[in-house]
């Protein structure tokens, strides 16, 4: 196979499934990229990775290597929009702190109209660092730029997962009626964009939020959604992974045609 259409079918297995399987064929076109000594393709191969391991939740270390081959790529390039991604696959590959300054580094090198879903992205997960450092205040002010950003380009993902992350700073600001509020803002954005998952972390800060209020009838209301949610999700994902096997097999076969053929034509 030609190495774009390669690309291609990666990428799709990458939505299609986990992405457990796509990385065999992620090093394969690794390897093709090295092999003609092709910068940009193999940057954009990293950038594959990381996506792949971020599914995976594979740990920190492992994509910070990755992710430190495209920043020096991007150097070595001079390009503007490599060096916003690679810092931005930083961001996703490190640890809180450092996390942050990647952050930072990749909005500057943002394009303000062009990158408007990745610096929403951004956001998001600058409020999640804080989150994880105890500072709400930055927490909230980060996602509501994400939200405030993705309302004017009606991603309603974006400012679904945004109203979790305020919620979730308002919960453990002790403000539960806002918690609640943000939790349930959240809940509707998610299933307005059909959108199982992490429904259920929004159910489940309510719950919690309600709890603390002694509205306990409620609070079961939302645990139990958020078990039912946790199961969907489960399911969808074997699903998911059963399909894999299908396009998968599609794909090899697919390889072995074209590789009889081109023996045909060498012959």
């Amino acid at each position: 196979l030609e190495i774009a259409v390669m690309q291609d079918y990666v990428t799709r297995f990458i939505h299609i499934t986990s992405a457990t399987n796509a990385i065999e064929l992620t090093l394969e076109l690794q390897e093709k990229a090295k092999a003609q000594k092709n910068d940009t393709l193999l940057f954009n191969v990293y950038a594959l990775i990381i996506q792949q391991y971020t599914t995976l939740g594979i740990k920190l270390e492992e994509r910070k290597k990755v992710a430190v081959f495209m920043v020096e790529i991007a150097i070595n390039l001079n390009d503007t929009e490599m060096l916003f991604l690679s810092h931005f696959d930083m961001g996703v590959s490190t640890a809180s702190t450092t996390s942050i300054q990647h952050y930072n580094i990749a909005l500057k090198y943002a394009n303000p109209e062009k990158d408007k879903r990745r610096i929403t992205a951004i956001y998001n997960n600058l409020s999640a660092k804080y989150l994880e450092l105890g500072d709400l205040d930055s927490a909230i002010s980060c996602a509501e730029k994400a939200f405030e950003i993705s309302k004017t380009i009606n991603r309603i993902e974006g400012m679904a997962a945004a109203s979790l992350r305020i919620s979730n700073a308002y919960f453990f600001k002790n403000d539960f009626n806002s918690a609640i509020t943000k939790g349930k803002e959240g809940l509707q954005l998610f299933k307005q964009a059909e959108i199982l998952r992490r429904q259920d972390a929004c159910a489940k800060v309510i719950g919690e939020a309600y709890k603390e209020l002694g509205n306990f009838k409620e609070a079961l209301y939302y645990f139990e959604m958020m078990n039912v949610l946790k199961d969907s999700l489960e399911a969808i994902t074997q699903l998911n992974d059963a399909e894999f096997v299908d396009k998968k097999f599609a794909y090899e076969l697919i390889q072995k045609e074209d590789s009889i053929t081109l023996s045909q034509e060498r012959t």
